[in-house]
């Protein structure tokens, strides 16, 4: 008997520790003022950190980084003290997807109405 309630409590443990709950064990910070030499400073972003099936990503109880994976940034500043060029220079690729459908693909527009060069 004692060895059944021992095994639940362990099991119990082990379940709890391995959770992934989105939002609380997914979650990554970053800040990087402070090095003024950075040609791009971010200060208190936070990211979730997902699948590739959107799923939460984390292992026993931390953060979890898998490529192919999802980051979405949900919070924080980005400072660029620098004039950049991203439309010539191709400096920056964005992918911009709201729901299922993607309106920018590495740069490219998915949509007719809104012109590659805007992306």
């Amino acid at each position: 008997m004692h060895i059944w309630i021992v095994a639940v409590i362990c099991s119990i443990i082990h379940f709890v520790k391995s959770q992934c709950v989105d939002g609380v064990h997914n979650v990554i910070t970053v800040d990087s003022y402070g090095n003024a030499k950075l040609p791009v400073r971010v200060r208190n972003v936070t990211i979730l950190v997902y699948d590739i099936n959107y799923r939460p990503s984390c292992h026993k109880g931390k953060v979890n980084v898998v490529l192919p994976g999802y980051f979405h940034i949900i919070s924080g500043e980005v400072e660029v003290p620098k004039d950049y060029d991203l439309a010539s220079s191709n400096l920056v690729r964005a992918t911009v997807q709201l729901g299922g459908m993607k309106l920018c693909d590495e740069g490219k527009s998915g949509m007719v109405i809104v012109p590659s060069k805007y992306w």
